[in-house]
């Protein structure tokens, strides 16, 4: 019987066959990955923020907790525990809670972020519904529903939020590893990356059924819709090394992808929608992206392996996660330096910023 530990209990940034692919297979086979989290670290954190700062709750897979990351300051404040292998995660627009998906067991860990604790757990498996692997989460822009992509059961759990259970599911492609995934600024569309099956997926949230995939090649990854055009921008992480440009109200891409650096994994808008970041994983860095001028200006070096990207809201600092230093990268978007580099524990994955 092949021993490989299943596709869906990775993180998401790993690429198969490769070496830290290996080495984490190894590591897995050999249940060398704790069942829970460090220490827990006690603060005496309000809602108004640590000192007012900005927060990053970073998903950190191998550790099964969510790292809370003072980025003004630079330091990681504590542990919350969640459930098995935290992959993506997403924060309502009150700001009140942090959803995060845990992978090995299909379930939504509700963080209350005035406490700062786990205040529920929504099982997203629960027939009649089902879901493996639940990857991307995004909120809708009232945030009355959560919609999680489950890669191994191709398919999105809808969640609602009030209720706190699964109220419909939404089929995607057969084997198309649905992975990430935005939502337009009207609540209308959901666009969905299908790393295995090289498209975009395009969902209509009023009847919860796809309307249409849009090619992009490359196996996409991170995607991001921007708040005041009608443009979303989507990572290929592929050998074409380049990002693709899909027109949100039209639902289709530009013919012309913008070069940027080597395997790029996750996208970002600053709010101005002519800046975007991206990282390129192969080349340990972050690249500026001059949206209108369809070009990578610069590249800010970070961590190994960076993959996941969060912004403030003012858009002043960057938070990377970068998966082969167990870290996150804190960059100053004005001065476009790395201001901290911030330990939170093994395999840090997608990050959720608030303030």
């Amino acid at each position: 019987m092949n021993s490989k530990p299943a596709m869906q209990f990775k993180p998401l940034g790993i690429i198969e066959g490769s070496e830290l692919d290996l080495k984490l297979s190894e590591k897995m086979e050999t249940a060398l990955l704790p069942d829970i989290p460090g220490p827990f670290i006690e603060s005496p954190l309000k809602r108004s923020r640590h000192r007012n700062h900005p927060l990053a709750y970073v998903n950190v897979f191998s550790t099964n907790s969510v790292a809370l990351v003072d980025i003004l300051a630079g330091v990681k404040l504590m542990d919350i525990p969640v459930g098995s292998f935290p992959t993506g995660n997403d924060i309502s627009p009150d700001q009140r809670y942090v959803y995060v998906a845990n992978t090995a067991d299909a379930t939504l860990s509700v963080i209350s972020t005035f406490s700062n604790t786990v205040v529920d757990t929504i099982d997203l498996n629960r027939p009649p519904f089902s879901a493996a692997a639940p990857a991307g989460v995004k909120v809708s822009p009232d945030g009355k529903t959560i919609y999680v992509a489950n890669r191994a059961s191709n398919n999105l759990s809808v969640v609602d939020a009030q209720r706190r259970q699964v109220v419909a599911e939404i089929p995607l492609q057969t084997e198309s590893h649905p992975l990430l995934l935005d939502v337009t600024p009207d609540g209308q569309l959901a666009f969905v990356t299908l790393i295995q099956a090289g498209a975009v997926a395009v969902v209509d949230l009023n009847v919860n059924l796809p309307i249409k995939f849009i090619s992009t090649g490359g196996s996409p990854a991170g995607i991001d819709i921007a708040g005041i055009i009608p443009l979303a921008l989507v990572a290929l992480r592929s050998d074409s090394n380049s990002i693709s440009a899909i027109n949100t109200e039209l639902a289709e891409a530009s013919p012309i992808d913008i070069a940027v650096g080597r395997v790029p994994y996750d996208v970002i808008f600053s709010p101005s929608p002519q800046t975007a970041y991206v990282t390129n994983s192969g080349d340990n860095t972050v690249g500026i992206i001059d949206v209108f001028a369809h070009r990578q200006d610069f590249a800010i070096t970070v961590g190994s392996l960076p993959n996941w990207l969060g912004i403030t809201a003012n858009g002043s600092f960057l938070v990377v996660s970068n998966i082969e230093d167990n870290s996150v990268s804190i960059i100053n978007t004005l001065t476009q330096h790395v201001t901290a580099t911030v330990a939170v524990g093994g395999l840090p994955q997608l990050i959720a910023v608030l303030g």
